[in-house]
Protein backbone atom coordinates (compact mmCIF):
# COMPACT_ATOMS: atom_id res chain seq x y z
CA UNK A 1 0.00 0.00 0.00
CA UNK A 2 1.40 3.33 -1.01
CA UNK A 3 2.02 6.14 1.38
CA UNK A 4 -0.57 8.22 -0.48
CA UNK A 5 -3.33 5.68 0.18
CA UNK A 6 -2.48 5.52 3.88
CA UNK A 7 -2.58 9.32 4.07
CA UNK A 8 -5.99 9.40 2.39
CA UNK A 9 -7.38 6.87 4.90
CA UNK A 10 -6.02 8.85 7.84
CA UNK A 11 -7.58 12.02 6.46
CA UNK A 12 -10.95 10.30 6.10
CA UNK A 13 -10.77 8.96 9.67
CA UNK A 14 -9.82 12.42 10.88
CA UNK A 15 -12.75 13.92 8.98
CA UNK A 16 -15.11 11.40 10.54
CA UNK A 17 -13.82 12.16 14.05
CA UNK A 18 -14.17 15.92 13.48
CA UNK A 19 -17.67 15.45 12.08
CA UNK A 20 -18.64 13.34 15.09
CA UNK A 21 -17.30 16.01 17.47
CA UNK A 22 -19.25 18.70 15.60
CA UNK A 23 -22.43 16.66 15.86
CA UNK A 24 -21.87 16.14 19.58
CA UNK A 25 -21.33 19.90 20.08
CA UNK A 26 -24.48 20.72 18.09
CA UNK A 27 -26.55 18.24 20.08
CA UNK A 28 -25.25 19.55 23.40
CA UNK A 29 -25.90 23.14 22.28
CA UNK A 30 -29.47 22.30 21.33
CA UNK A 31 -29.98 20.58 24.67
CA UNK A 32 -28.59 23.59 26.54
CA UNK A 33 -30.75 25.97 24.51
CA UNK A 34 -33.75 23.85 25.31
CA UNK A 35 -32.94 23.90 29.00
CA UNK A 36 -32.34 27.65 28.88
CA UNK A 37 -35.58 28.28 27.02
CA UNK A 38 -37.42 26.09 29.50
CA UNK A 39 -35.90 28.05 32.39
CA UNK A 40 -36.61 31.46 30.86
CA UNK A 41 -40.06 30.65 29.53
CA UNK A 42 -41.21 28.25 32.21
CA UNK A 43 -44.95 27.70 31.99
CA UNK A 44 -45.18 30.36 29.29
CA UNK A 45 -43.65 33.02 31.58
CA UNK A 46 -40.38 34.81 30.87
CA UNK A 47 -38.08 34.67 33.87
CA UNK A 48 -34.85 36.52 34.61
CA UNK A 49 -33.08 39.23 36.62
CA UNK A 50 -33.18 41.97 33.98
CA UNK A 51 -34.73 42.90 30.65
CA UNK A 52 -33.10 45.72 28.64
CA UNK A 53 -34.55 47.53 25.61
CA UNK A 54 -32.20 49.06 23.02
CA UNK A 55 -32.97 51.44 20.18
CA UNK A 56 -31.68 51.11 16.60
CA UNK A 57 -28.35 52.70 17.64
CA UNK A 58 -27.82 50.30 20.51
CA UNK A 59 -28.60 52.90 23.19
CA UNK A 60 -30.38 51.59 26.28
CA UNK A 61 -33.86 53.17 26.32
CA UNK A 62 -35.59 51.08 28.92
CA UNK A 63 -34.78 48.47 31.55
CA UNK A 64 -36.69 46.28 33.96
CA UNK A 65 -34.39 45.02 36.68
CA UNK A 66 -34.40 43.45 40.10
CA UNK A 67 -32.42 46.01 42.09
CA UNK A 68 -30.90 45.79 45.55
CA UNK A 69 -34.07 47.18 47.18
CA UNK A 70 -36.69 45.71 44.84
CA UNK A 71 -37.91 45.73 41.21
CA UNK A 72 -37.15 48.84 39.13
CA UNK A 73 -38.36 50.15 35.78
CA UNK A 74 -36.33 52.90 34.06
CA UNK A 75 -37.14 54.66 30.77
CA UNK A 76 -34.47 56.81 29.08
CA UNK A 77 -34.30 59.36 26.28
CA UNK A 78 -32.12 59.13 23.17
CA UNK A 79 -29.13 60.51 25.11
CA UNK A 80 -29.43 57.76 27.69
CA UNK A 81 -30.69 60.04 30.49
CA UNK A 82 -33.33 58.57 32.79
CA UNK A 83 -36.73 60.25 32.33
CA UNK A 84 -39.11 57.89 34.16
CA UNK A 85 -38.36 55.75 37.18
CA UNK A 86 -40.72 53.33 38.92
CA UNK A 87 -39.58 51.36 41.93
CA UNK A 88 -41.07 49.16 44.60
CA UNK A 89 -38.76 48.88 47.60
CA UNK A 90 -39.98 47.20 50.78
CA UNK A 91 -43.34 48.62 51.97
CA UNK A 92 -43.29 51.49 49.44
CA UNK A 93 -43.88 52.48 45.83
CA UNK A 94 -42.03 55.36 44.10
CA UNK A 95 -42.62 57.14 40.79
CA UNK A 96 -40.28 59.84 39.48
CA UNK A 97 -40.53 61.95 36.31
CA UNK A 98 -37.26 63.62 35.32
CA UNK A 99 -36.25 66.52 33.08
CA UNK A 100 -33.95 66.33 30.05
CA UNK A 101 -30.91 66.17 32.35
CA UNK A 102 -32.21 63.16 34.23
CA UNK A 103 -33.02 65.15 37.38
CA UNK A 104 -36.34 64.47 39.20
CA UNK A 105 -39.01 67.17 38.75
CA UNK A 106 -42.02 65.20 40.00
CA UNK A 107 -41.99 62.53 42.67
CA UNK A 108 -44.87 60.42 43.95
CA UNK A 109 -44.72 57.86 46.73
CA UNK A 110 -46.94 55.56 48.75
CA UNK A 111 -45.82 54.23 52.12
CA UNK A 112 -47.49 52.73 55.20
CA UNK A 113 -47.40 56.16 56.88
CA UNK A 114 -49.15 57.85 53.94
CA UNK A 115 -48.80 58.98 50.35
CA UNK A 116 -47.34 62.10 48.80
CA UNK A 117 -46.72 64.03 45.60
CA UNK A 118 -43.86 66.51 45.23
CA UNK A 119 -43.00 69.06 42.52
CA UNK A 120 -39.32 70.05 42.30
CA UNK A 121 -37.73 73.15 40.80
CA UNK A 122 -34.66 73.38 38.54
CA UNK A 123 -32.44 73.21 41.65
CA UNK A 124 -34.13 69.90 42.54
CA UNK A 125 -35.75 71.31 45.68
CA UNK A 126 -39.33 70.35 46.51
CA UNK A 127 -41.47 73.48 46.11
CA UNK A 128 -44.98 72.02 46.27
CA UNK A 129 -46.07 68.98 48.26
CA UNK A 130 -49.37 67.16 48.50
CA UNK A 131 -49.52 64.73 51.42
CA UNK A 132 -52.00 62.39 53.04
CA UNK A 133 -50.98 61.10 56.47
CA UNK A 134 -53.32 59.54 59.03
CA UNK A 135 -56.38 60.66 57.06
CA UNK A 136 -55.21 64.31 57.15
CA UNK A 137 -54.65 65.69 53.63
CA UNK A 138 -52.41 68.72 53.22
CA UNK A 139 -50.97 70.97 50.51
CA UNK A 140 -47.71 72.81 51.23
CA UNK A 141 -45.87 75.42 49.15
CA UNK A 142 -42.25 76.41 49.79
CA UNK A 143 -40.09 79.35 48.78
CA UNK A 144 -36.67 79.20 47.10
CA UNK A 145 -35.07 78.48 50.50
CA UNK A 146 -37.32 75.42 50.95
CA UNK A 147 -39.26 77.15 53.77
CA UNK A 148 -42.95 76.33 53.96
CA UNK A 149 -44.84 79.58 53.29
CA UNK A 150 -48.35 78.30 52.70
CA UNK A 151 -50.23 75.32 54.06
CA UNK A 152 -53.72 74.12 53.25
CA UNK A 153 -55.08 71.18 55.17
CA UNK A 154 -58.02 69.39 56.72
CA UNK A 155 -57.56 68.39 60.33
CA UNK A 156 -59.77 66.86 63.00
CA UNK A 157 -61.54 70.19 63.66
CA UNK A 158 -61.94 71.23 60.02
CA UNK A 159 -60.17 72.83 57.03
CA UNK A 160 -57.62 75.59 57.41
CA UNK A 161 -55.30 77.91 55.48
CA UNK A 162 -51.97 78.80 57.10
CA UNK A 163 -49.49 81.50 56.02
CA UNK A 164 -45.89 81.67 57.28
CA UNK A 165 -43.18 84.32 57.14
CA UNK A 166 -39.66 83.89 55.68
CA UNK A 167 -38.55 82.12 58.89
CA UNK A 168 -41.38 79.59 58.62
CA UNK A 169 -43.30 81.07 61.57
CA UNK A 170 -47.08 80.98 61.41
CA UNK A 171 -48.41 84.54 60.99
CA UNK A 172 -51.96 84.11 59.69
CA UNK A 173 -54.58 81.39 59.98
CA UNK A 174 -58.00 81.09 58.43
CA UNK A 175 -60.05 78.05 59.37
CA UNK A 176 -63.50 76.60 59.87
CA UNK A 177 -64.00 74.90 63.25
CA UNK A 178 -66.74 72.35 63.56
CA UNK A 179 -70.04 73.30 61.99
CA UNK A 180 -70.56 76.89 63.11
CA UNK A 181 -67.31 78.79 63.73
CA UNK A 182 -65.22 80.66 61.14
CA UNK A 183 -61.97 82.16 62.46
CA UNK A 184 -59.28 84.48 61.11
CA UNK A 185 -56.22 84.83 63.33
CA UNK A 186 -53.14 87.06 63.02
CA UNK A 187 -49.91 86.52 64.98
CA UNK A 188 -46.83 88.67 65.61
CA UNK A 189 -43.20 87.69 64.93
CA UNK A 190 -43.13 85.72 68.21
CA UNK A 191 -46.19 83.78 66.99
CA UNK A 192 -48.39 85.32 69.67
CA UNK A 193 -52.07 85.78 68.80
CA UNK A 194 -52.72 89.51 68.32
CA UNK A 195 -55.90 89.89 66.23
CA UNK A 196 -58.89 87.55 66.14
CA UNK A 197 -61.87 87.83 63.80
CA UNK A 198 -64.52 85.18 64.18
CA UNK A 199 -68.12 84.33 63.51
CA UNK A 200 -70.26 81.72 65.24
CA UNK A 201 -73.92 80.95 65.82
CA UNK A 202 -73.73 81.65 69.55
CA UNK A 203 -71.09 84.41 69.64
CA UNK A 204 -72.09 86.17 66.44
CA UNK A 205 -69.46 88.18 64.59
CA UNK A 206 -66.70 89.86 66.58
CA UNK A 207 -63.19 91.29 66.38
CA UNK A 208 -60.67 91.16 69.21
CA UNK A 209 -57.27 92.79 69.58
CA UNK A 210 -55.06 90.82 71.95
CA UNK A 211 -52.03 91.77 74.03
CA UNK A 212 -48.77 89.81 74.14
CA UNK A 213 -50.33 87.38 76.61
CA UNK A 214 -53.39 86.73 74.46
CA UNK A 215 -55.78 88.86 76.57
CA UNK A 216 -58.37 91.14 74.89
CA UNK A 217 -57.29 94.78 74.70
CA UNK A 218 -59.48 97.72 75.58
CA UNK A 219 -59.97 100.52 73.10
CA UNK A 220 -56.81 102.61 72.77
CA UNK A 221 -54.54 100.08 74.50
CA UNK A 222 -51.84 97.95 72.88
Amino acid sequence: MSDLSQLERRLRRTELVVLALVLVIVVLSLVNLGLLARAVFANGTMRGRAFVMLDAKGVERGALRMGAEGPELTLRNAAGDGRVYLGAPDDAAILQLCDGKGQPRLSASAEPSGSGLGLLDERHQVRTELKLTQDNPGLFMKDAQATVRLGLGVGAQGPGLYLNDVAGRGRAEFCVLGNDVVRLLFRDEQQRNRVLIAHGKKEGTFLQRLDTKGRPLKDGSR
